[in-house]
């Protein structure tokens, strides 16, 4: 069921405000309705289940990190340059969520079943080719040392993901020093000696 135009932003913003305060399980579609100021009975011509509203929050964020990081493909000349990038806005995203609230949302995604989940992994699959692609054209260009790039695309993408899985058991208080310091265990674990 696909919702366009106003009406998707107006239920769109709702869900994203509902999930983020309460999570995804905790939330009904009556907290939704409400805070979109749409009738509880209304809602239904355009959403069925709230899992449809989860499909088309998740599809927003995933293909604002994918539109981001085809333009750090298109953008960046070297593999060092778009890992670096690419990895700065998997963080930034993931720093957001914390900040929003959107965590909450983000963590209970991976208990849902189904087409949501399918649609998640679809987009994930698209990050994780941008990574191993940067890899794969690093090592050919002696930039990293020969390495499982799929493998280290997972580690990468893993490693973004345990921020948002679990709580932060540190402040950050300054999100650049934050992504400066990751990339730099991150580079010196990768880089061509």
């Amino acid at each position: 069921m696909w919702v366009r135009g106003k009406t998707r932003a107006r239920l769109t913003k709702a869900a994203r405000k509902v999930f983020s305060r309460k999570g995804y399980h905790t939330a009904t579609m009556d907290d939704i309705a409400r805070t979109a100021g749409i009738a509880k009975g209304t809602i239904y011509q355009y959403i069925r289940h709230k899992d449809d509203l989860v499909a088309m929050l998740a599809e927003e964020e995933m293909n604002s990190i994918l539109a981001q990081l085809q333009e750090i493909s298109a953008s960046q000349p070297t593999a060092t340059l778009r890992l670096r990038s690419g990895v700065s806005v998997l963080l930034e995203q993931v720093l957001e969520y914390q900040k929003t609230g959107l965590a909450v949302m983000m963590r209970d995604i991976y208990g849902v079943k189904g087409k949501v989940r399918e649609k998640v992994y679809e987009q994930k699959q698209k990050i994780l080719l941008f990574f191993s692609e940067v890899f794969d054209e690093g090592i050919r260009q002696g930039e990293f040392r020969k390495i499982d790039a799929d493998m280290a695309s997972f580690i990468i993408f893993s490693l973004v993901g345990a921020l948002v899985h679990k709580e932060m058991r540190f402040n950050i208080e300054n999100p650049q020093t934050f992504v400066r310091d990751f990339m730099d265990i991150l580079e010196n674990g990768v880089k061509s000696r």
